[in-house]
Formats: C-alpha cells, structure tokens, sequence
C-alpha cells in the first residue's frame, strides 16, 4: 500500500485501512544505526461498519460527500451512488478538495480501473489542487466505483447551488470553474491552478510587466529565478544573457566559468564546478580548519566529506542517551466486534549506548502542503524554536537553539526599556520544545538564563548588527521536540529566490494579537538591490530581505529574535536547516512590497564562535 521511513509526530499518526482480511506489514532495516522502531495498534473493522457506508440522496443548497474511511484507503470492489438534488431554478457546483484516484496502469484519461462519474463524465488519478465541476441542473448523480485491485485514499467533495448566470457573484471564475477572490486576479500567483487568473491583465506600476502578458511582484526581479517563463524578470540584471554573474556582481563570460581561472576576481565563477578540490582562499571559499578553501559551494554538513581533515562535517552533530527500549507484543479483547494488538518492533542492540541527533533536522517526519500564509506548525516541526518569556508578562520574543547552552536571538529583544530589564539574564526564561502558549506539555522545557548577550555594535536607530546571544543556566536534553539548528559558515550563500520558513507567536495581523499555536509561513529571500530600493536605502550589508511580494505573509510583533531557516535540500533527502536570518524588523507587517528584514547570520558567524564556542 505504500513504503514509509523516517520519523512521524506521534500527534498526526499514520494509519492504514486493508483491502481484505489480510494486512501485510514489512519491517526491513540496514546496518546503519539502532532506532527505536514502530509502535502500531491493528483493529478489525467490519465492512459494513461506520465510515464504511455510502451513497444516498442529498437534498438541499450545499452538503457534502465523500469516498468510505476517507482521509484512509477505501475498500475495493466498492459502489458507491449518490443522488444531489438543489433548489428548482440552480445548477450545481461540485468541489473535490482532495482527489487521490491513482492505480497503475490507469493513465487518468481512460479511467477503466477506480474512477468517480459526475453524471456522465469520468474522473480518476490524482489531482493536484482543487476540482471544480459544474452541472447545468438542479440534479446530479456522482458514482464512485473501485475495482478489485489497488486501492487509494479517495475524495473529499463538497456542492452547493449556483446561478447560472452568476456562478462566482462578486469573485473570478477560473476556466477550470473554480472561484477566486478579486484579488487574487493578476497578483504574480497561479491561484485558478490552470493560469486563468494571471492571464490577460493590466499590471499595476508596482508590478513587473512580462513579454508573455504576465504580471510578477516586484520582488521577484533579478533574484535569478525565471518566475515570468519567459525570462523578463531576469533581464538587466547587470549581465548580459552570456555572461555569468559573479557573487561581487561582476560579470564574466559563461564560458569561463569553471575553466581553473579566477576570472572573477572573487574566486566565484570556480565553485561547484563538479568536483571538490584545493583552490586559492578568498571571502567566498570555504576555509576548513587546516586553513586550506575548497571549491564546494555551502559544504558543510551536507553528509561528504570534502574537507581533508574532515572539519565541514564536524559541528553537524551531538550524542544523547538512546530512548527507553519498547516492551513486547501485547493483546487486548476489546468488543466482541473489535480486538486491537500493540506492534512493538525489538529494543535497540545493547551495544548501542548512544543515540545521534544531528544539527538542523527534523526527528519527526511531516506530511508537506503548500503554504500562501501563515498557518498552525505540527507539533515538533521546528525543534530549534525557543519562546523567550518575561517571567510577568509571558511571550516576548523568539529566539533558535543552536547549541544544548545557546540560543540566537534579537539585539532589540534585549534592551532596557523603562522599568523592565531586558538586558538582564533574571528577567527571562526560555520555553524550549514548546507548541502551543499556556499549554506546555511534557516536551517542553524552562530554563533561565546565565548571561545575555547583545552584539556590542548594535544600532537602536537603524537596527544594524541587530543580533544577541543567551547562555541558559544549564545544558538541554536534546528530544523530538527540542534540536538545534545548523549555523551557516561565513561563506554560505542563500541565494535570491531561495525558499526559507519563518516560525513564530507574533501578532497574525498587523496591531493584532498574538498567537497561541506556533505558526509558519514560507517566503522568499530577495535580491539586495532591489529590497534597498523598496525599503528607501535603509538597508545594510548585516541585513536580508525575505517576504511574499504581493504581502499577506510576513514576521510580526512578537516574532523578533525568531528564525529564518534554510533547508540546504530536500527533506526526504536527509536535508539540514541552516539559520539564514534573524526577524530584526520590517514597515508594518505584510504590507505589499515591504518584505520582513533579518539579521544575515553568516555575517556575524565570527563573534558567534567566538562567544559560545559553537
């Protein structure tokens, strides 16, 4: 039914329904490692049971439907007919929310194996985003049928009545009949899911204005992502299509890059060139501990060995105590109708003492979506994430684990302000592993702080160099839920256009109230020059651009000191966090073209080694 590996949060299980009576279950392991394993509870459900049934007559303006078990597997050799019956006068609209119908050897388009009939018409695969379809009548028959074989998850399905002359009253009606806000209309986003909203539209002067007819954010411009399709937000960019752009914005010819000159004067157009090996030491080479750079483009920690001495690899992990040993099989007689067996795979080898937890990785594994704002983070998902609470008032500001003694956070946290000491270690105390406020948990921790320290070059007026640091009155365990995440070394570039996740229990809205749930939001780093221009010249070398163009998501009050997190790659690749930026400060909170300003860690990476030894 499906092959699984990793980590998942106890908080969203994973579960399983069975074709028949008959459930296989494969545990297979390498010689690599001793985990703890799986904890699984198996219960029989009877085929006719709650959940299982389906089909019916629906009769009014709006209801819903769905596959039987959904969001689990259905059952094969299944039928299912529902009849939906609207107000005389109203065509209906049908939405799939969520269409998972894929079986091998079915191309989607024939749809001979498990498919869903809208009336006539046929549907089956899996479809990305939402389905909208629209019958011209008051009535409809949906018909669900799967056949004997492989089975998936299914559909979740809402109607409701239209107008037949309005189907979208005071909205925007996609092609694929979908129904968008006005104002997702020419925003630089493909909401419809077929490009419907982005076509033909009159950009406004705050929009980049595509060769193809598309309208992009500003932000999006020379961050060396072709965001227009057509390459126009990547022209005049300071190099010419031929050219390569140099990290020092020099530009050299394409067919120099990687030819064993430095032709740059930086050393750049030589980095990732296929191979690791020794190179001349500039500001943009990694420098291994023996003082000799390499070509490797952001080496650390990345699973190889590049360095000779091995040193890009040597901050990337830390040893704790292995997790207590899972007991034995054990059977409980529930209901006559119901029995449930605990699965415990064996204990870990004896010989295994020690359990490895690596910078900037996720111990629990998460199901991935697509984030336009912000929206409730999992339990665990972002283990580095500290609560910094005044003892007497609660949440103040967010900090990042980096270290089982230090956090990372704001200078502008740590200030004086009246009769509160802020810059004083007594006044705070640090909730680490912590999800949701006034709720902690048996995963959180509190400690106190032993010293606080603020970058001695911090600006109040600009918020330059705006970064602190906080040794905690004594070493963390490191869980699931509590993990460090990786420093960047000086050298690390986070490019223009790259994905980064900001975390925090700020305000959702600008002047609004503060979070209860730790929430996330993914955004975009944005090219220096063009965020300085945005952000009328306020910007310093110390500091990164990050945001939605077309605003909506952003940091907030309440989210200072907090973490902007890199993934170096994939994470079902193994990939690491790396902590690109500090939220430092921002015009308002998710205005349009204000994006958020960070702190840029690498810059400060020095002081950092130099105070806390990490």
């Amino acid at each position: 039914m499906e092959e699984i590996c990793g980590y998942y949060s106890p908080s969203d299980p994973l579960s399983f329904l069975s074709s028949r009576n008959v459930m296989l279950v494969t545990l297979v392991t390498s010689e690599k490692g001793n985990y703890p394993g799986i904890r699984a509870h198996v219960s029989q459900v009877l085929k006719g049971g709650a959940g299982m049934k389906c089909g019916g007559k629906i009769v009014g303006p709006q209801g819903a439907f769905m596959t039987p078990n959904f969001p689990n597997y259905y059952p094969p050799n299944t039928e299912c007919e529902w009849k939906i019956e609207v107000p005389a006068g109203k065509w209906i609209s049908v939405i799939f929310s969520k269409f998972l119908l894929f079986e091998p050897g079915q191309n989607g388009k024939d749809c001979t194996k498990d498919y869903v009939a809208v009336n006539s018409k046929k549907l089956c695969g899996e479809k990305v985003g939402q389905v909208a379809e629209t019958i011209s009548s008051n009535v409809a028959t949906i018909r669900f049928v799967s056949d004997r074989s492989f089975v998936d998850r299914g559909f979740n399905a809402t109607f409701k009545a239209i107008d037949s002359l309005d189907p979208c009253p005071k909205m925007f009606q996609c092609k694929n009949q979908l129904c968008m806000d006005l104002k997702l209309k020419c925003d630089g986003w493909n909401d419809c899911g077929d490009m419907s909203d982005e076509l033909n539209c009159k950009c406004n002067e705050s929009d980049l204005q595509c060769k193809n007819g598309l309208c992009k954010p500003m932000f999006w411009q020379c961050d060396g992502v072709n965001d227009c399709g057509d390459n126009t937000d990547e022209l005049n960019c300071g190099c010419k299509a031929d050219q390569f752009l140099c990290l020092n914005s020099a530009c050299v010819l394409k067919k120099k890059r990687c030819d064993g000159r430095n032709d740059c004067g930086d050393g750049s157009d030589e980095l990732d060139c296929g191979r690791t090996t020794s190179t001349s030491c500039s500001d943009v080479t990694y420098k291994c501990k023996n003082q000799m750079c390499i070509n490797k483009q952001n080496p650390e920690c990345d699973g190889t060995r590049d360095c000779a001495d091995g040193s890009d690899e040597e901050n990337c992990g830390e040893c704790s105590p292995p997790p207590p040993p899972s007991s034995h099989l054990h059977l409980h007689h529930l209901h006559p109708h119901t029995s449930t067996i605990s699965i415990l795979t064996p204990p870990p080898s004896p010989s295994s003492h020690l359990h490895h937890l690596y910078c900037g990785q996720r111990l629990l594994r998460f199901k991935g979506s697509r984030i336009v704002g912000g929206q409730d983070a999992e339990l665990g998902e972002f283990p580095w994430q500290v609560s910094l609470h005044v003892k007497a008032y609660g949440h103040v500001c967010g900090a990042s684990v980096i270290s089982r003694r230090w956090l990372v956070t704001a200078a502008h946290c740590v200030q004086d302000d009246g009769k509160i000491k802020f810059s004083q270690p007594r006044t705070w105390e640090a909730h680490l592993g912590l999800h949701t406020q006034r709720m902690p948990g048996k995963a959180v921790v509190k400690l106190g702080l032993k010293q606080v320290i603020p970058h001695p070059y911090y600006n109040a007026y600009t918020y330059d160099n705006d970064i602190a640091l906080m040794e905690l009155a004594g070493d963390v365990a490191f869980s699931d839920y509590i993990q460090p995440i990786c420093l960047p070394a000086a050298q690390h570039v986070f490019p223009s256009g790259t994905t980064v996740s900001i975390t925090g229990w700020g305000a959702t809205r600008e002047g609004g109230s503060a979070a209860s749930v730790l929430q996330k939001a993914q955004v975009r780093i944005i090219n220096a020059t063009v965020c300085n221009r945005l952000m009328s010249n306020q910007i310093t070398s110390r500091m990164l651009c990050a945001g939605i163009l077309s605003g909506g998501v952003d940091a907030c009050q309440g989210d200072s000191g907090g973490p902007l997190s890199s993934l170096a790659s994939p994470a079902s690749e193994g990939g690491r966090s790396f902590l690109a930026g500090v939220v430092s400060w921002g015009d308002g909170c998710a205005r349009r073209n204000k994006p958020g300003i960070y702190s840029t860690v690498t810059k400060f990476r020095g002081w950092i080694k130099e105070k806390t030894g990490v």
